[in-house]
């Protein structure tokens, strides 16, 4: 597909200026003519590389951006403005530029008479399935603004999740990245100035050897027998590390890899109720959120399927859409998952489907849940901290006690 930048005017007079996507000029037209725009001109966009600013080409559409969107277009919608008005003046102010970009285009595929989800739908790499769903139900209903509320505060709400967990994450990973640090100093020195430190491991070990004595200790053993297999073959390590995460990413990315590493996710002690905690709100949440808006429920559990995020919860959903559209109801399908779907929401939805109160009791699984998950990373670096440290001073001890142990019996 091909894009041409046009100027055309509408049916009432109005100049309108915009980008197109068409196999050819001739189809090109031929959209623009069933829009009822009159073509004042029509040039193909130059999609070189290097046509534009380098930091543009750079620059990525982040959720911050759609999250920014939807609670202005809420706003402004709320307050009477026009809907291609609202988007012009989106897109005037948008600081990133392939967000304003879209944002354009968006506009002008409204103004020539697209609808809003029908514009959106056209950018499914910015705009996930949820998000268009839900736009287009609030077109139905007439209640675009609240839609768009609602999607700002979920969107705002699983970007924090998902910060908080990443947050938990970085003390961990900051210890093991100082572990390995001093391994890689302490094996194979630090080569580069100011310091220039040697290898001080090995030429230890060296001396150790020379001395000859007959029996080493154990921690002695096993730090030559470490030396040995880092420095004298550290490129097969090296190779199978390689070797290994290139297996794993890709093994990773097929249905029963996914499967299995969605399942490894749920079963981890320490993080196995802070992830099915997140995973339970998420789920949740956007089917709350999808109901409310009106969404048909088969249509909200296959969108909800979608962006779970786990394939373990995903084939949850997929099973209840099918059971669903035979007669079946959501809590019988979710009672027989109760390794992963805890009792509790099978019986509040009981309740839901009783007073036909979805969408409220959804809701309160949702904050309770991400309450829940949310008091667990907040002391997740509390309880990584203890393990973190005991390994480290084991690693510690087998190092000292590794050089100083033969220094004894020399000195001895």
């Amino acid at each position: 597909m091909a894009k041409f930048i046009y100027q055309a005017r509408s049916q009432h007079g109005n100049l309108t200026r915009g980008v197109i996507e068409a196999h050819n000029e001739s189809e090109a037209v031929s959209i623009l003519h069933q829009n009822g725009l009159t073509i004042l001109s029509l040039e193909a966009k130059d999609r070189g590389v290097l046509s534009g600013n380098i930091s543009d080409f750079f620059a990525r559409i982040t959720r911050k951006d759609v999250v920014f969107f939807a609670r202005q277009l809420a706003t402004l919608i709320d307050a009477d403005v026009p809907l291609v008005s609202a988007l012009n003046t989106l897109a005037e102010q948008a600081t990133n530029p392939p967000f304003k970009k879209v944002l354009k285009e968006i506009s002008t595929m409204v103004d020539a008479g697209s609808s809003l989800s029908g514009a959106l739908s056209k950018y499914s790499d910015v705009f996930s399935n949820f998000f268009i769903s839900l736009v287009k139900s609030g077109e139905t209903s007439g209640k675009l603004h609240q839609v768009f509320n609602h999607l700002a505060d979920y969107l705002e709400k699983q970007a924090e999740i998902r910060s908080r967990v990443m947050g938990a994450l970085i003390y961990p990973m900051v210890l093991l990245v100082a572990v390995v640090g001093v391994f890689i100093v302490l094996f194979f020195g630090f080569p580069f100035p100011p310091l220039n430190l040697p290898p001080i491991i090995p030429q230890i070990l060296i001396i150790l050897e020379e001395t000859g004595i007959k029996e080493l200790p154990f921690a002695t053993t096993l730090l030559v027998a470490a030396n040995k297999l880092l420095t004298q073959f550290w490129y097969v390590w090296l190779g199978m590390a390689v070797g290994l995460g290139a297996w794993a990413s890709q093994y990773i990315k097929t249905k029963r890899g996914r499967e299995t590493y969605d399942k490894l996710k749920l079963q981890i002690p320490f993080f196995k109720k802070a992830t099915q905690g997140v995973y339970l709100a998420r789920l949740s949440e956007t089917l709350s959120t999808l109901v409310k808006a009106g969404v048909p429920i088969l249509d909200a559990l296959k969108i909800t399927s979608d962006v779970v995020g786990n394939k373990i919860y995903q084939d949850i959903l997929m099973e209840a859409k099918d059971e669903v559209s035979r007669g079946f109801r959501i809590s019988e399908i979710f009672s027989r998952h109760r390794d992963v779907i805890p009792p509790i929401i099978t019986q509040m939805l009981i309740i839901g489907e009783k007073t036909g109160k979805m969408d409220f009791i959804l809701e309160h699984i949702s904050k309770f849940y991400s309450n829940e998950a949310d008091a667990i990373i907040r002391n997740m670096p509390s309880l990584i901290e203890p393990i973190v440290i005991l390994f480290f001073g084991l690693v510690v001890f087998i190092i000292v006690s590794g050089v100083l142990l033969p220094l004894f019996s020399i000195i001895g």
